[in-house]
C-alpha cells in the first residue's frame, strides 16, 4: 500500500505553479479563471487559465480551445503539475484563489479565482 503523500509540497511543482500564475496574471486579465483536475491517488493534475471577461455562457470544449455561440475560439493556457489535486488546492488558496465545485454536479473539475485584496 502506498503512503498518502498528499501533504508533501513539492518544490519544483510549487515553483513552476507560482511561475504559471505569475506569468499569466501579469499580462493577462487578473479575474482569470483557473480549473484543475486530477485523479485521485495520482500525483499528476493539469492547470488551465481562462480569460472571464468574454467568457461565454454556453461553451463546448473542443480540444485545447473553448468555443462559444458564435464560434469564436479561445486559447486555453494549460500546465501539467507533478502534484496532487490536494496539494494544487491548497497551494491555489496560499496564492489567494478561491477554488470551488462547479454549480453544474455532472463537472468535476475544480475552479479557482483570485480574491480581490
Amino acid at each position: 500500500m502506498a503512503a498518502d503523500r498528499s501533504s508533501e509540497k513539492p518544490g519544483a511543482a510549487d515553483e513552476s505553479l507560482r511561475l504559471f500564475l505569475s506569468r499569466t496574471q501579469a499580462r493577462e486579465d487578473p479575474s482569470a479563471v483557473y480549473t484543475f483536475d486530477g485523479e485521485r491517488g495520482i500525483a499528476r493534475t493539469v492547470i488551465c487559465r481562462e480569460p472571464s471577461s468574454r467568457q461565454p455562457e454556453n461553451r463546448q470544449r473542443v480540444g485545447d480551445n473553448t468555443t462559444g455561440e458564435q464560434g469564436k475560439s479561445r486559447q486555453k493556457d494549460c500546465l501539467a503539475l507533478e502534484m496532487y489535486s490536494t496539494q494544487l488546492f491548497a497551494a491555489m488558496q496560499d496564492y489567494g484563489f478561491y477554488c470551488a465545485l462547479p454549480s453544474d454536479p455532472s463537472r468535476t473539475h475544480m475552479v479557482c479565482r483570485k480574491l480581490p485584496k
